[in-house]
């Protein structure tokens, strides 16, 4: 799923970028063309004037905002380049980070990006919605103080309030399923894992004859800590056993972030 989000965010970016797409279409017909599309690295070139007569969508990961430590992240930073949203915002508005980092209401607010999105408190569209409820998360969406989140999720919580549910069934009959799904059973996980690197080398051989770079990538999903095939337990199998190399190999948790930085389109990366 690591390889899909990073494609979907960088195809829903450059589709909403281009009026003749289907997806800015769509925005520009409700909006009636006054829509502002931004990366959320780039959020420093939005301007008072884009939010007051503009729709602004701003694409990012949850990563981006989900962290304990927001010293070390833009977007919670103060930017001299965001003082002009907060001319006229009361020094003294409540749930705002300060400076000093507290959110009391004596010390001046930061000028950063969350502060920015708290005050006017946006619309949050969430996809792969179950992994985005942990007490962190729920910390995060303080900070933003959305003013509703829509969620998108192939497996909802038990108590989540759905609102529109589509069977696999009904996406493939309108043809909303592009890419060719291949369920293969195997009687252990092992064999699973096995089965799994053996397809990865066989879709490699078989990108050697494109014109284009393409990187086959296999996703593992560990179990929890209580479980049997913990991260630890599935990294050992897959270097011990497996014999593949450890720099081939990333981990992305919620404590691990080794794929933060790292740029998976360039041949030169070895993680696979």
């Amino acid at each position: 799923m690591v390889g899909k989000t990073i494609l979907a965010a960088h195809a829903i970016v450059e589709a909403l970028k281009n009026t003749r797409h289907p997806y800015r279409q769509a925005l520009d017909t409700v909006f009636e063309g006054r829509v502002r599309v931004l990366d959320i690295a780039n959020f420093a070139m939005i301007r008072p004037h884009d939010i007051r007569d503009n729709a602004c969508v701003v694409v990012g990961t949850i990563q981006t905002l989900r962290v304990s430590n927001t010293e070390d992240r833009k977007v919670y930073a103060h930017n001299e380049n965001m003082e002009p949203h907060f001319s006229a915002i009361p020094a003294s508005t409540a749930g705002l980070e300060r400076r000093d980092g507290s959110t009391d209401k004596t010390g001046d607010p930061r000028f950063s990006f969350a502060n920015l999105m708290h005050i006017h408190r946006p619309l949050m569209i969430v996809d792969e919605a179950h992994n985005a409820v942990t007490g962190l998360s729920r910390e995060m969406q303080a900070r933003v103080n959305p003013c509703a989140i829509i969620e998108f999720t192939a497996t909802p919580r038990f108590d989540s309030n759905i609102l529109y549910s589509v069977t696999a069934q009904e996406l493939k009959e309108a043809e909303m399923i592009k890419l060719p799904i291949i369920l293969a059973e195997h009687d252990s996980w092992q064999n699973a894992v096995n089965g799994a690197i053996a397809s990865r080398a066989a879709l490699e051989e078989a990108t050697k004859g494109e014109a284009d770079y393409i990187r086959p990538i296999v996703l593992f999903q560990a179990q929890p800590k209580n479980g049997e095939v913990t991260v630890e337990a599935l990294k050992t199998h897959l270097v011990e056993v497996e014999q593949i190399a450890p720099e081939r190999i990333a981990v992305a948790t919620g404590d691990q972030r080794e794929l933060d930085g790292i740029n998976l389109f360039d041949p030169k990366c070895p993680i696979e």
